[in-house]
């Protein structure tokens, strides 16, 4: 009996040493606490100066942050404020918008992060302010309104494109820039041309905005046919998108607009041609352009109508009326351009509204061209 109930109490021991270890193997510590930090802020820009922005963080469980603005500059606390030096990329989505991120991080090392686009829009914090001059014909005196402190001003004119007989084979920029420094300028221009004022305004505190308009005889004006919400061609091209209904909208007088006998979805072809152009808040239309083709001047344009309406079209207004005496080409050629690929072909002719009256929806109703079987147009532009 003693030798069986040795081996008995060697096996239960072993157990008792198995199960011991076994535990101790088995044993699961508990996982480290993990803190999760939470980034957040504020902005508040600062009313006098468009350019500058203070930036208070509310972020939770972080031990430290940190601050970038888009524009290569980093910052660390609380509260920081920040001025930024120019007006941003023009082509960044949405234009002119810095990209803030706020990183925060947490004591176990966790990161989070917060981004807001801010946009910094040259319109938002300058402006143009034209005034006639009440001695001077043709002479605009200009100025600008800026939301910041100015240093300087630098203005530059870029006048239309003018035939200069003395340069054999082809027109050129005659007296092209002029450029003028100071917080106001004032020039004269020729009636009937569509030029372009710039102003590069640099403030106190070293930001820059560049503002550019065009500008006639009459003021500056602003195009507004990319502000439209909406816009209706009676007529389409049924050869496709190279020269449908669409170019005559992408300020581009290299494509054209083309429509007529056997280029319709409806044959057979007959004018008018209409297209009514609908803003989400009234326009008053001061002068509107029309862009010649790359040939076949009978296509062009002769009689047209431009109207008006505020009740949905229900009724229209006269705004201007045309029937021309010579087709875009020969007007080109009246005004010294001695070449059809320098000037006579290709080209906006601008037309004055002579009583602008805000009006919500807007209707050009072409009538006739010089007897082609086909319409054509490079461009069609409103300007308030």
């Amino acid at each position: 009996m003693k030798q069986l109930l040795k081996p008995l109490g060697l096996l239960f021991c072993m157990g008792a040493i198995v199960s011991s270890c076994s535990k101790k193997v088995d044993a699961v510590l508990p996982d480290p606490a993990v803190v999760n930090p939470v980034s957040d802020y504020t902005i508040t820009p600062d009313p006098a100066d468009g350019f500058t922005f203070t930036f208070k963080n509310t972020s939770k469980n972080f031990t430290k942050l940190e601050w970038r603005f888009g524009d290569d500059s980093v910052a660390v606390g609380d509260n920081v404020t920040h001025t930024f030096v120019n007006t941003g990329d023009p082509n960044a989505n949405p234009r002119f918008a810095y990209v803030v991120d706020l990183k925060t991080t947490s004591s176990t090392g966790n990161i989070s992060h917060k981004y807001i686009n801010l946009p910094i829009s040259p319109e938002a914090i300058a402006q143009f302010v034209g005034v006639k001059d009440a001695t001077t014909p043709n002479k605009i005196n200009l100025s600008v309104n800026v939301k910041a402190t100015i240093k300087t001003v630098e203005w530059t004119f870029t006048d239309a494109d003018f035939p200069d007989p003395t340069v054999s084979g082809g027109a050129v920029k005659k007296g092209t820039v002029v450029k003028t420094t100071g917080l106001t300028a004032s020039r004269t221009f020729t009636p009937g041309t569509f030029n372009t004022v710039s102003a590069k305004i640099t403030t106190d505190k070293g930001s820059v905005v560049t503002i550019t308009r065009n500008i006639t005889s009459e003021g500056l004006v602003e195009n507004v046919t990319g502000n439209r919400l909406s816009w209706e061609p009676n007529f389409f091209n049924n050869r496709g998108p190279n020269e449908d209904s669409p170019k005559l909208l992408d300020n581009n007088v290299e494509t054209k607009f083309l429509v007529g006998k056997g280029f319709v979805t409806v044959d057979p072809w007959k004018f008018p041609l209409v297209c009514i152009f609908t803003f989400l808040t009234p326009q008053k239309i001061r002068i509107y352009a029309i862009g010649s083709a790359n040939d076949s001047q009978d296509r062009d344009p002769k009689e047209w109508t431009l109207e008006g309406s505020n009740d949905e079209g229900a009724t229209w207004t006269m705004m201007d009326s045309r029937l021309m005496a010579k087709n875009f080409y020969d007007q080109a050629v009246d005004l010294g351009y001695p070449e059809p690929n320098k000037g006579r072909y290709k080209r906006l002719f601008y037309y004055t509204i002579a009583n602008p009256i805000e009006y919500k929806k807007v209707r050009w109703t072409i009538k006739s061209n010089w007897g082609a079987d086909l319409l054509q147009l490079s461009e069609f532009q409103l300007f308030r």
